[in-house]
Parts: C-alpha cells; sequence; structure tokens
C-alpha cells in the first residue's frame, strides 16, 4: 500500500494514496471526530517490517488532507529512531520533550527522553510515557505509537501505553502461518481494537 520512501513528501502523492490507503485515513479521522480515538499504535510481527515509515506517512496525510495535529510517539528502545528518520526544526538535544518536525501540526517525542537513570528498565520507561500521553492527549487530534511489537506473551510492557486503536504492518515474512497472529492475539487479549493492516511490498 506503500511505496518504501524515506520522506513522504518527497513522493507524488498520487503514487501513494490508494483506494485501500484512502479508505484507512478516511476511518482513522472519522474515529478521531465521532468516536473520539485518541490514540493508535502502529504494531507489526517482525522488526523491519516498515513501522516507522508507515507511521510517518500516515501522519503526514493525516494532517495535510484532515488537517489534523498529531503526536507521534516513538516507542523504540533500540535500533533506529525516529528521531533519525524525520527532521526536526529545534535542536534534538534541547530539553524538550516534544519536537516540532518539519511537517506542519507534526511533533514527536521519544521514550528515551523521559529516562532519569541508566538503571530504568523497559517497564518504568513505558510507564512513563503512559502518563505523559494521557497528560497531552487533549493538545491533539491524534496520537500515532510506534510501538516496539511484543516478541512473546510475556514481552507486554510497551502495552502498557493504552491505545484505543491498532494497525498492523505486515509483509510476505509474516504473512500465513501461526506468526501471523500472535500480536493480533495480544491485541485482542488487551481489548485494543485492530482498524486495520497495511501492506508492505517492499518489506
Amino acid at each position: 500500500m506503500l511505496s518504501r520512501q524515506s520522506n513522504p513528501v518527497a513522493v507524488n502523492e498520487k503514487n501513494i494514496v490508494n483506494h485501500e490507503l484512502a479508505n484507512l485515513l478516511q476511518k482513522i479521522h472519522f474515529s478521531c471526530k465521532v468516536n473520539n480515538l485518541k490514540t493508535i499504535g502502529i504494531y507489526s510481527e517482525l522488526p523491519g517490517e516498515g513501522k516507522s515509515h508507515v507511521l510517518i506517512g500516515l501522519a503526514y496525510f493525516l494532517s495535510k488532507i484532515y488537517h489534523e495535529k498529531i503526536l507521534i510517539a516513538d516507542c523504540k528502545l533500540f535500533g533506529d529512531p525516529l528521531l533519525d528518520r524525520i527532521k526536526t526544526t529545534n535542536p534534538q538535544h534541547n530539553e524538550k520533550i516534544v519536537k516540532e518536525t518539519v511537517y506542519k501540526n507534526v511533533q514527536i517525542l521519544n521514550i528515551s527522553s523521559l529516562s532519569r537513570s541508566s538503571e530504568d528498565d523497559k517497564e518504568v520507561l513505558f510507564y512513563r510515557l503512559s502518563k505523559v500521553l494521557e497528560a497531552l492527549k487533549d493538545e491533539y487530534s491524534l496520537i500515532l505509537i510506534n510501538s516496539s511489537s511484543p516478541t512473546s506473551a510475556e514481552d507486554r510492557s510497551n502495552l502498557l501505553v493504552v491505545t484505543d486503536g491498532a494497525i498492523m504492518v505486515k509483509t510476505k515474512k509474516s504473512l500465513g502461518g501461526n506468526k501471523s497472529t500472535r500480536v493480533e492475539d495480544m491485541l485482542r487479549d488487551h481489548q485494543i481494537n485492530l482498524m486495520g493492516m497495511i501492506f508492505n511490498k517492499k518489506g
């Protein structure tokens, strides 16, 4: 559904917004306005399936097409943080935990900015993030959460960040077999509404 590009703005929108994606954007917008949906988590079964790329694209188009004010909450503790992939207009080393991006009405915060000690464990950070998002949610039309997908039934720390809805990103690697339903089962166990699935053809 999405062409894999590092910068959605640089791509012709006709190449990205196909019928299925347009319907998903409309569904998200409708749920925000009518059902008071405030937070959506972006999940995948496996690492490297394009969650970050999909999230940036959704934030850009929701802000551009529907003029929504979007907060991106990046829950990635390891690997490539979104702050390295999306340009900010204020210095990344300043004290603000929420940073402006070059996309109008899109701001970002990274979970690592909530760390107070090198001894903070994952559950502590996700608990702090849940409290910050609860305090901030009325300032935004929607909060999109770049979730660190759980890899086992025991690894549910990131689900402490309560979301109203979820979107799954899948590739050929995660389609088929029992693996494709593991994260979805966890979402259902936590009563998180699965709103849709994006198939990343390039993953």
